[in-house]
């Protein structure tokens, strides 16, 4: 006799299955690191590392959010100073590039 599930044909694929996956080797102790922070936060562990990711890799939606309140910012400021205030801004992105590619 066949089991039930061999009747009602294959299982259909998860949602999640459909989507990018990416294999990470991490040194020892870091996977238990990661399920323990995870679990504290009330996470697994794909989604603690699916959230730190994009954190670090921002949309260009938040980066673009980011320059049009600067320049609303700047613009709040008397005209003779515009100009000083973005120098000043560029300056400080420049060396914030700089630094993270150290």
């Amino acid at each position: 006799m066949k089991s039930p599930s061999a009747k009602r044909g294959p299982k259909p694929k998860s949602p999640s299955r459909e989507l990018d996956k990416i294999i990470i080797r991490v040194p020892d102790g870091m996977r238990e690191q990661i399920q323990s922070v995870a679990a504290i936060n009330g996470r697994s562990a794909n989604e603690e590392l699916v959230l730190l990711l994009g954190r670090a890799y921002r949309p260009e939606e938040i980066i673009s959010k980011y320059i049009l309140d600067i320049a609303d910012l700047v613009k709040s400021f008397p005209d003779d100073q515009q100009k000083d205030l973005w120098r000043s801004i560029i300056q400080k992105i420049e060396a914030a590039s700089l630094s993270a590619r150290s």
